[in-house]
Order: C-alpha cells, then structure tokens, then sequence
C-alpha cells in the first residue's frame, strides 16, 4: 500500500520528541530496540526471495494451481515488513512491490504499477500466466533491493518512525483493510490481516525493554491477545501459526468483520498509548510527533490525475448545463434523507435500510464533481480510513457512518447522529451547485476522469458500501453521474471522438442489465448484493470503466485543442499546464509516435497497447515473425497530442502523427510521412495485403509511444505495417545511429529504455544537438562518461527477462563510442 508520507519537518520534529524526551541511555535503548525490529524484517526479506522463486518456477511450468499456491505462500513476509511503508522508510520500494493500482495516476493502465497486487490480477483475475511471470520478475528485483537496504540497515529507521509505523499500519487495517477486501482475486486477505499483526507486534516488542512502563506495555499484549483470539474465531489456522488461512474472506460474515475490526481498533489505540508514553516529557515535540503519526496513519484518497486542462472559461453553456443536471440531483438528495431521519428515528431498521438504499443514488451522481467541493464531499460520502484514525476519529460522520450504524451496528441512534452531518453539508452543496460560476470545463473533466478511473482502480476492490451490500448501487450511479456531466459536451465533439465515449457508456448501461438483472437501471432501488458477484463480472465491470476512462481522455484532449489552457503564470505553480497538441504538420518537439492505446501483437501475450509495451517485448513485425523491444525513442503517458487517423478498407483504423513514416503503395511501398496520405493511397496489412485508406482525419489522443525492434523491421500497429522512423532523421541515418544500442542489448540483454531529454542519446531525437555541438545536460553525471558530463546513465537498466540490474558504479565500465556511452548492466 501507498501511504502519506511524513513531512521532513513532520519527521524532524519526530525525532527531537524521542531525543528530548529521552535520557541518553534510554535513547539508545530506543534506537537498540529499533535496530533489533529491523534486523527481525531483514530476515523476513530472506525468506521472502526462495518464496518468489518458487512462484516463478510454478509461473513458468505453466501451472495455474501450482502458481497460485505458490503466489499464496508468498504473501506473508512483506506484509510483516510493511510495517515500515510509512514515512518513506522504504523510499520507492513500497510502491514497486506492494501498491494497489489506485495509487497511480492511470490505474492498471499506468506503467509504474507494479508488485504483488498486479501478479495477483494477472494470475487470478484475468490468468494471465506470461503476464504475471513478467510482473513477478519485476517484483524479485524490487525484492533484492530492499533485502539488502534492510540487511546493511541502510533504512535509517528511527525509533520515532518504527512506533509510528506500528501505529499507522494498526489504524490501517482497522479503518481500511478489513472493510476492503485486501485481496480481492485472490481472496486471501485473511492472511494479509494476520501477517499485518505479526509484523506490527514484532517490531513492538522490543520497546517493552526500552524504557516503556510496564502499564502501556501490557496494554499492547492484552489488545494483540484480543486481536489473536478474534482472528482465531475467524480462521481456525489462527496468527501465530503459519498455515494458510482456512477461510477465504469472501465467506467471512459481517458480525465477524466488526469483531476483528473492533479488536484491532484496540489495539491501535494500545500501540497510539504506548507511543504516547515513549515520547512524553516533551514540551512540544510529543505532541508534534503525534501529529505525524497522524500524517502516517491517513490514507490519501485516489491521486489527482495528471489531466491534460482546458481553458477556464471555455464552452460555459456545456458546463452549465451539467451543473445544472447535479442541482436537480441535490433538490432530490433532500428529499429522499428526509424518509430515512423518519424511519430512524422511529427505531425503524428494516424501513430505515430500504430508505437508505433509496437515498444514495443521487450524491453518488454529484460525486463526480467532488473536487469542487472536498468540505461538503468529506462531510457526506468520506469513508473512515481518509481520517487520522479512522472510526476513531471525531470528525468522522456522513453516509459511511450511516452506513456502518445501520447495517453492522444496530444502532439507530448513532445513524442519526451521522446523518446530522449529511443534512448540514447537502444544504451547503446545493447553494454551491446554485452557482455555474464556481465550475469550469477543466475542472468538470477533472472530476469525470477521477471518477472514471476510481471505480476500475479501487472502488470495485474495496467493496465500497462493505457493511450494506450495496456496491453496484454505487457503480452504476457513478457512471450516471459522469454520463450527465459528459452529454453537453458531446455536440462540440467530432464524432469520431464522441462515438466510443457514447458507446462506453452504453456498454456500462448493457453490463448492468447482466450484473443486476431485473434492477431497473434509471429507478430500481432493489439492488443484487456486491459480495455474490463473480471475479469475471468484476473484471467486466473493470474493463467497461476503464473502457470509458480512456475514451473520455481522447475528449478532453480535443476539447483542450480546441480551447487550449494559458500557460502556467510561474515554474513554481503547483500544477503544471500540459503541454498544448500539435496542430499542424511540424512535429517539431519530437512528439513523433503512436497514442498510448495503439497496440501491437507481442509473442505470448496477443494485442497489448503501447502503454502497457516494455523493453524486451518481441513484437511483430513485417517479417511476420517477432522482434523485441531494445528501447523507446518516446514514452510519455499524458501528453496530448494531434494524431493523423488512417481508417481503410479493411476496416483497420491507424492513429500516429503526422510525420511518422509508414509504407505506402504496393510491392512494399514507399516510406511515407503520415501527414501526406491520402484518401486512395495503399496501406499494407499485418499479413502483407494492401488496402486502400478510405478516411483520412485529425483527431486529439493521449500519449507518445515509439518503439524500436531489433531487426530493424516494420512494426505491424493496430494491423498496419508502420516504421519506427520520422522526417526528422532520414531513416539510414536514424539506424545508423542507433546501431551501438542496438549492439549493446544484443551483446548485454540491457538497455536504457527511454531517450530522455539530457541523455546522451537524446539528440537523436527532433530537437535534439550532438553533445559536441553543445546539448550538454547541466546535470551532473551520474554514470557513463564522467569528463565534462555529456554521456550519462539513463534510468535504472533491465535485463531481458525483465530483471533490474543495479546501478552502474560512476564513471560506468561498459560505454561504446566517445561520446555516445551507453550503460547497463555489467
């Protein structure tokens, strides 16, 4: 998991508390304490490695039961180390080895996504065993750095980190992870929860010696006892042991959640008092300590999307219009909580639940816009673990703690209570929703991105309304909400840009008729229970929102071309303007690719869109065999971009701008820029057939991708044979050049990847200078070529079969030509 990371001031302040509070001999006893809890994990890394060694062998015989057992008994040793993801002990390592898709700006289809979370999605969700051997080489890697950062103790953990680490991962599990099906496909998240446990404990225990009064200190163990025995009434193979849970957690009841949750919010606040108690005697730095302990323990909601913006004040009708349709909605949020404060209040549960289900659709709908307003957002529809600690917290109120009052409480009285809150904040919403000025077509696309990209990444794995049941209520009206916002836009949209956002929504709307049959999607309230859904129609749900995700990017990035964002005012402004697309046929700043969701045919894996694309990929080419990857001459995931889109007979659509080269004409063609085809020239197919372009257009899209194989050969996009060149290097030239590149992956099985600006391969690209010729980086080097900084490594190098190789030694031993030094692995 990702988690808010304490500020340096935050974490400064951390430290002067254990420092102040602290005589020098109990200090040291502190920090003993915390060495001995990191040489606990180091060996917990250990035995982590043969585990996924194990998982790739099973992965690579082929075997989708052995490697499921196997990816099983991987899981526990880091999710006894994590106790150390907060406060960036474990820098990146975290992310690379245990984020959830969520925590990226693309979801799934982000890149950098990586780790035990997209093994498990391949191997359970979508059985993709040549997919997760890839994903589970690039978690060994990540796996072999952190055994060695925590084996040296290069971690510089700090007593003050270690017990807030404790404390945040305790709040962590009660708040989110028990209500959130940890481990969705897999269904093992009992197991998560138990390793959680040991870890947390484990890194406790040493503290009792440090200086913790005895009170605090048994504290913790009694409350770690009620959590074993809670477990243990769960899964018979209870914490201590190391078996696999008995019970999928799929099966385990709600009574049962609250139980472990309960124990383990008794536990957090035992280890929060035990904290407390370490570092009190400070004037000021205890309760700045506490302070970051509740940085660490928050857990952020979805990251803001790196959007491509449009300009403030462009098309204010079409986002007037939207506004208009979530003021209609908020009239009708009104009135729908006054049956439910009645039932309520009356003492009514079974009325007072159908007048809840009944009462959620229409802000579910607005969501799309919460960005807008976070106070109101927060005040109704926040879940406990965006709180300091959780249930815990004071502040906490809204539908969730409805929700949980309701179903899994009991309690109408504490429903009132919560739905105190609601009223107040609803009132507030809809004076604001009164106002179109305080909206802005940037900021309506904002929301329907974040929202598009929410349900796929978390909300269909966090069993969003857990204690109700009521998850495809929420689902469905989040895809009603974003529908509402998108339709006034659609009539400024080129048709080929609106069709497959009106055709994504549709597919949801049909999707729903199979997932909730029988539920009316405009009106029904009678809502099928999220729990008996199947992996498979989660997985749908999951391909029909991103399907629509996707599609709305390509109209944002229209509507920003036609009505472009000002540039940002400073370079110290906290969001940065995209940059604009090109509009005509220049291409001058290298931005000469495919979109990100073109795809190619990769050997064993079938069509995979250029963003999900990796060095060492073998892919088709016009040979009609396979060639790999050995580096991107472009890779960017959020530019935007104007793209030439060839639509032929065949029914083949190819998107790239307009001074890529591809062949045209029979017997093999005649490299070609895209930007001068014309309707009648001949494309050629994968298969080698010609077909004639029917439409030629410009159209906006998402991304930059080029690719470069080995066998220099023309790569086959979407179908069509295409070439890896541009005008901006005649071809010959362009492979000449790249020549000691393509030597060096032959020779090592490494590459640097992606050309980045201030590499020094970087000139190669439109734009670029010859280092001789003054396109020096002021950066300094940090490997390649020491001597006047011009050669440099590029990025962190990976082998073949997707391993990452350690960071060359400056100045790097394996560099070709003089200027031209290309390093990797040894």
């Amino acid at each position: 998991m990702t988690r808010v990371a304490l500020s340096a001031a935050a974490a400064a302040a951390a430290v002067a508390a254990v420092a102040t509070a602290a005589s020098p001999a109990v200090a040291d006893e502190m920090q003993d304490a915390t060495d001995a809890g990191v040489a606990f994990l180091a060996t917990r890394c250990a035995a982590q490695q043969p585990l996924l060694a194990d998982l790739a062998a099973a992965l690579e015989s082929g075997n989708a039961d052995a490697s499921r057992t196997a990816y099983v008994a991987s899981r526990p040793p880091y999710e006894e180390i994590e106790v150390l993801a907060t406060n960036d002990m474990l820098g990146d390592l975290d992310a690379k080895i245990d984020a959830r898709p969520y925590a990226f700006d693309g979801g799934e289809d982000d890149p950098a996504w990586a780790g035990f979370h997209r093994v498990e999605r391949d191997l359970y969700r979508d059985g993709n065993l040549t997919a997760a051997a890839a994903s589970t080489a690039a978690l060994r890697a990540a796996v072999d750095d952190l055994c060695i950062a925590l084996t040296n103790n290069t971690v510089n953990v700090t007593a003050a980190q270690s017990l807030a680490g404790q404390v945040a991962l305790a709040y962590e599990v009660a708040a989110k992870k028990v209500s959130s099906e940890e481990e969705t496909f897999s269904d093992a998240s009992l197991l998560i929860f138990k390793h959680n446990y040991r870890g947390i404990q484990a890194l406790f225990t040493p503290f009792k010696e440090a200086g913790l009064a005895a009170e605090p200190a048994a504290a913790v163990d009694d409350a770690y006892a009620a959590v074993v025995a809670a477990y243990a009434a769960i899964d018979t193979a209870g914490v201590t042991a190391n078996a696999v849970p008995a019970r999928p957690y799929s099966g385990v009841t709600v009574a049962e959640r609250a139980a472990l949750m309960n124990a383990t919010y008794a536990y957090a606040d035992a280890l929060k008092a035990a904290h407390d108690a370490l570092l009190s005697g400070d004037a000021g730095g205890a309760s700045a300590e506490r302070a970051a302990v509740a940085a660490a323990a928050a857990v952020p909601r979805l990251p803001a999307l790196a959007a491509v913006r449009i300009a403030t004040d462009a098309f204010p009708n079409e986002t007037a219009a939207g506004v208009a349709a979530f003021s209609t909605q908020c009239s009708k949020q009104q009135q729908v909580l006054v049956p439910l404060r009645a039932a309520l209040e009356a003492g009514n549960m079974t009325a007072a639940r159908t007048a809840y289900a009944a009462a959620r659709p229409p802000y579910e709908q607005i969501e799309t816009l919460a960005a807008s307003f976070e106070d109101e957002d927060t005040a109704i529809d926040a879940r406990p673990d965006a709180f300091d600690y959780g249930e815990r917290s004071p502040e906490w109120a809204g539908l969730h703690a409805v929700e949980r009052a309701l179903y899994r409480d009991n309690d109408a009285g504490a429903a009132v209570s919560a739905l105190d809150a609601v009223d107040t904040a609803v009132a507030s919403l809809c004076e604001k929703l009164k106002d179109p000025t305080l909206f802005s077509a940037a900021g309506n696309f904002d929301g329907m991105l974040a929202l598009s990209l929410e349900v796929p990444a978390k909300k269909i794995s966090s069993e969003e309304e857990t204690w109700s049941d009521l998850s495809l209520m929420i689902f469905r009206e989040n895809a009603k909400g974003i529908a509402a916002l998108y339709e006034p836009f659609a009539p400024v949209l080129d048709n080929a840009t609106a069709a497959p956002v009106a055709a994504a929504l549709a597919n949801i709307k049909s999707l729903w008729s199979r997932v909730d049959a029988g539920n009316d999607w405009e009106t029904g309230v009678a809502f099928r229970a999220y729990s008996n859904t199947t992996v498979a129609e989660r997985a749908d749900i999951h391909t029909a929102f991103m399907g629509l995700h996707r599609s709305l990017r390509v109209a944002e990035a229209e509507l920003k071309a036609t009505a472009p964002a000002p540039p940002s005012p400073s370079p110290d402004a906290t969001t940065t303007a995209m940059p604009s697309p090109t509009n005509g046929d220049d291409d001058s700043d290298g931005n000469t690719c495919f979109p990100a969701d073109a795809t190619v045919d990769v050997a064993g894996r079938g069509a995979v869109r250029m963003d999900a694309l990796s060095v060492g990929d073998r892919v088709r080419t016009s040979t009609g065999g396979y060639s790999p990857v050995y580096l991107f001459s472009h890779a960017d995931a959020d530019v935007a971009a104007m793209f030439v889109r060839l639509t032929t007979a065949s029914g083949a659509v190819l998107r790239l701008t307009p001074t890529h080269y591809l062949p045209v004409g029979s017997g093999g063609g005649t490299l070609t820029a895209a930007g001068s085809v014309v309707v009648g020239d001949a494309l050629t197919t994968a298969d080698g057939s010609t077909t004639p372009v029917t439409a030629v257009a410009r159209v906006a899209g998402v991304g930059l991708y080029n690719p470069h194989v080995l066998n220099g050969g023309q790569l086959v996009v979407d179908g069509v044979r295409t070439s890896v060149y541009t005008t901006a290097v005649a071809p010959r030239v362009a492979s000449a050049l790249l020549a000691p590149a393509r030597a060096a992956y032959m020779v090592g099985g490494w590459t640097t990847g992606v050309l980045e600006s201030g590499s020094s391969w970087a000139w190669l690209l439109p734009g670029g200078a010859p280092p001789w010729l003054g396109g020096v980086s002021s950066e300094a080097p940090t490997g390649g070529r020491a001597a006047g900084g011009v050669c440099r490594h590029v990025g962190r190098a990976t082998r073949v079969d997707g391993t990452a190789c350690p960071p060359p030694p400056p100045p790097c031993g394996a560099c070709f030509l003089s200027c031209l030094s290309f390093c990797g692995c040894p």
